[in-house]
């Protein structure tokens, strides 16, 4: 019907439609429904329901971990890692359905080196430099200082130019 708001945006519809001093009409409520919801979901809620105690402390060493990480820049330019832990798993290795105690284990074997630059928010580039037996991509992590987003590019670009990236 020409008009009419879809359900999610009719909340900020009406705000801007009747101005904040005006009262807002009454809104449906929609309540998640938690069966649809993954077993990794599932898991990562339980967890921290458990731990959630810890959440301050954690919250700490996450904030901490930025000046930590800019020590080692004081005398590296550039850090390079593996993107990855091993050869990219077969399909349905990370899947959904997987057990979630198992499917922990699994994505913190896999995703073992790039988490850091998440948790620092400092700057990093992956590239393709080579591939396996397997036939995919073997990638290597470059990470900089925060700020630093130049010096990652202008490797890349050298590294490109000297050797093209393999193409799948």
């Amino acid at each position: 019907m020409a008009g009419e708001v879809p359900g999610r945006w009719r909340c900020c519809h009406a705000w801007f439609k009747y101005g904040e001093s005006q009262k807002l009409p009454a809104v449906e409520r929609q309540v998640l429904d938690p069966l649809p919801v993954d077993g990794l979901t599932q898991g990562l809620r339980a967890d921290y329901r458990r731990l959630k105690r810890s959440t301050p402390g954690a919250l700490r060493r996450l904030r901490s971990t930025a000046a930590t990480y800019a020590t080692m820049f004081a005398k590296h330019e550039l850090v390079l890692s593996p993107v990855l832990a091993h050869v990219t798993p077969p399909l349905g290795h990370l899947s959904p359905t997987v057990d979630y105690p198992e499917l922990m284990s699994r994505l913190t074997n896999y995703v073992a080196y790039t988490p850091l630059n998440n948790i620092a928010g400092t700057p990093a580039l992956s590239l393709p430099m080579g591939m396996s037996q397997e036939g995919v991509p073997i990638g290597v992590h470059f990470s900089a200082a925060y700020g630093d987003e130049r010096t990652l590019l202008e490797v890349a670009f050298a590294l490109e130019a000297e050797h093209a990236f393999p193409r799948i």
